[in-house]
């Protein structure tokens, strides 16, 4: 299989690279490389010339890439993700995660490429007062700047499926975490702070429940779930572990001390931010063996305790 993972030098995406390459497709990665993207987490599993730098909303140089490397599937993962961010300055996440995504699902169309798009479980909204979680065809309630404009990519691809029969699989995963994620996010914050001192604002009280799947797990899925041959549908992705913010600082504290590591009393809790859901819950849609937290968070941990510890 000829795959084209978009931001395939991020997060999520440098797993996914992994895990295609390593499951015998030809890969290509194009990425714009922001901030949160770093090639050499996808140089050693691609061929030469299998690498583009490359802003999703440039029309023009996505299409030479559809031209060139003529994928049969697209994964498109390239998203501003950062909730708070999204709070203070809209216009990048309306950029890259509504208008890219409809450029990357345009040149898709013309090229006959599957379109595979990663949402996110915020599109449903706050799950705090459900008695079960949300079903892939529960109605969409976004909540934050952030889930709005993911919300918008996935309306459009029900649209491209009604007005052009263009065809796609798209993905709703639940809080993701593993090595390579940004210092910005909640468990690498987290580790960094308690091995360094340094403080770690905990939003409200803490009570904030989120499901937590291994980053691994997530492109496991997403390649199984092609490969199965279905179409036309959003998949729920999660593990199904779910606890509170504040409990899994304290998971993370008693893993640190296990390893002989005494972590810093840092988690200090602080003004909650605007319009905070209290819980999201999905219910999953993907079969897959999924990674225990306690495991992924030691393969967490080995990633980022020698970054903090020299």
């Amino acid at each position: 299989m000829k795959v084209l993972i978009i931001g395939g030098a991020g997060f999520i995406g440098s797993h996914a690279v992994a895990h295609f390459v390593e499951s015998g497709d030809t890969v290509f990665v194009a990425d714009k490389l922001t901030y949160a993207g770093k090639r050499d987490r996808v140089s050693p599993y691609l061929k030469v010339g299998a690498f583009k730098q490359l802003d999703i909303c440039d029309q023009f140089e996505l299409n030479r890439v559809f031209n060139v490397w003529t994928p049969e599937v697209v994964v498109n993962f390239a998203a501003e993700t950062h909730v708070d961010n999204s709070i203070h300055d809209v216009g990048p996440f309306v950029k890259t995660n509504f208008e890219g995504a409809c450029n990357v699902m345009t040149a898709c169309r013309r090229h006959t490429a599957l379109y595979c798009h990663l949402s996110t479980d915020e599109v449903y909204g706050d799950a705090a007062d459900s008695d079960i979680g949300f079903e892939s065809t529960d109605a969409l309630r976004p909540r934050n700047p952030y889930s709005a404009t993911k919300a918008a990519a996935d309306m459009m691809l029900m649209a491209n499926l009604n007005t052009h029969k263009q065809s796609f699989l798209a993905f709703r995963p639940s809080n993701n975490y593993g090595p390579n994620q940004h210092g910005e996010k909640f468990l690498p914050k987290l580790i960094e702070s308690m091995l360094t001192g340094k403080s770690f604002p905990l939003y409200g009280d803490g009570s904030q429940m989120r499901e937590w799947t291994y980053a691994g797990d997530t492109a496991r899925g997403i390649r199984e779930t092609i490969m199965s041959g279905v179409r036309n549908r959003f998949f729920n992705l999660t593990s199904g572990f779910t606890d509170t913010n504040l409990n899994v600082t304290r998971i993370v504290e008693r893993a640190v001390r296990a390893r002989g590591i005494e972590p810093h009393d840092v988690v200090k809790c602080s003004t909650d931010r605007p319009g905070h859901d209290r819980k999201y819950w999905i219910e999953n849609d993907v079969k897959i063996n999924f990674t225990p937290f306690a495991e992924g968070l030691e393969k967490t941990l080995d990633h980022y305790i020698p970054k903090f510890t020299k």
